[in-house]
C-alpha cells in the first residue's frame, strides 16, 4: 500500500467522522457476533487493517462487511465491495456491484445505505500527526514581569490587567437597513 487515506464519514442521524489511515480500512454494519462489540464510528484493529462500523446492526441496507479501501500509488484508491447483495453507489463513477473491485483517482465519494464516505489523499506525516495530536502541544512559559502599563486595573504588578479596546464600532451608511 502507498500513501494514506483520509476518510470523512457522514451519517444522516449521527455525528461526523474524519481520520487518516495508513492501512486498509474495512467499512460495514456493526457486528454483534464479534468478540468485542463494534461501536459506531470507532476504528478497531483487525488483521491487516482497521474496521469501522458505519451502521447499526438493525440497518439492513449496509452489509456487516461492506467495503474495503486500500491506498494505491499515484493518489488512487482501490474500493472492493465485500457484500454479496448490496451495491456501493459512487458519485461521478459507476456503482460498484456486489463482489466488485474498482480503482479511482482521489478524491472520491460514495454512499452505502444512508452513509456518505469521502476519501482523499493524506501524507503519511499528516496521518501520524492526526494520530498523535499531543506531539504538537507544548507548554509555554509565563512572560517575565512587565513594567506597569498605563491604564492598569487593580494596581501595578503581577496579576494586573490592562484595559484595552477589544472592538471597533462602524456606523452603517445612511439609509441602510443593516
Amino acid at each position: 500500500m502507498n500513501g494514506c487515506l483520509r476518510l470523512s464519514i457522514r451519517h444522516e442521524t449521527g455525528p461526523a467522522f474524519s481520520e487518516a489511515f495508513a492501512r486498509p480500512v474495512e467499512l460495514g454494519r456493526a457486528d454483534p457476533t464479534r468478540p468485542t462489540p463494534d461501536v459506531l464510528l470507532q476504528p478497531v484493529e483487525i488483521d491487516g487493517g482497521v474496521r469501522i462500523a458505519i451502521a447499526e446492526p438493525r440497518e439492513s441496507d449496509v452489509s456487516r462487511r461492506q467495503a474495503l479501501l486500500e491506498a494505491l500509488a499515484g493518489e488512487r484508491v482501490r474500493l472492493t465491495n465485500l457484500s454479496a447483495a448490496i451495491a456501493i453507489r459512487c458519485f461521478g463513477h459507476a456503482d460498484v456491484a456486489p463482489g466488485g473491485t474498482v480503482e479511482h483517482p482521489l478524491p472520491v465519494s460514495f454512499q452505502i445505505g444512508r452513509v456518505v464516505v469521502s476519501v482523499a489523499a493524506e501524507s503519511p506525516a499528516g496521518a501520524a500527526a492526526a494520530r498523535e495530536p499531543a506531539a504538537h502541544l507544548q507548554t509555554l512559559e509565563l512572560p517575565p514581569d512587565l513594567p506597569p502599563a498605563a491604564g492598569a486595573v487593580g494596581g501595578a504588578g503581577p496579576g494586573a490587567t490592562v484595559a484595552a479596546p477589544c472592538c471597533t464600532v462602524t456606523r452603517a451608511p445612511t439609509g441602510s437597513t443593516t
